[in-house]
């Protein structure tokens, strides 16, 4: 059993990258984004970080941690992190 979207954020970080996070009714769902000019932490709905990042034009993208229960997928500059469709 599927459950719902209860959320959906789109942040532009940079030229070259865009995060969007989808949340799904449970646990864990990614909420909001924290960033400065070259960093951003993913807080989940208990306002604990479940991925930090740090981007760089010329180095390109290094995410150094990521919660394992987080799907993460990066497409053409775009990142989507999202908590599990069922449960």
């Amino acid at each position: 059993m599927e459950n719902n979207i209860i959320s959906k954020l789109n942040y532009k970080i940079s030229d070259t990258y865009q995060i969007n996070l989808i949340s799904y009714e449970g646990e864990g769902a990614p909420h909001r984004i924290l960033s400065n000019e070259n960093e951003f932490i993913i807080l989940d709905n208990n306002n604990y970080g479940v991925c930090h990042g740090v981007y760089n034009e010329s180095k390109g993208l290094k995410i150094t941690y990521i919660d394992p229960n987080l799907e993460m997928t990066i497409n053409n500059g775009i990142i989507t992190i999202e908590n599990s469709k069922s449960e």
